[in-house]
């Protein structure tokens, strides 16, 4: 979904959030459900 073409209600409706963020206790949950919000560095492959 391309969010920047959408409302910000529809956006944080679909984040169920709002434009004050989450609750501590919301975000608790969501970083044990979804894990740190990180990228995963993987082994490059050299030339």
């Amino acid at each position: 979904m391309d969010y920047y073409h959408y409302p910000v209600n529809k956006v944080l409706d679909e984040f169920k959030t709002s434009s004050k963020g989450l609750s501590q206790q919301e975000a608790e949950q969501r970083l044990e459900k979804y894990g740190l919000n990180e990228i995963k560095e993987e082994k490059k492959i050299s030339p």
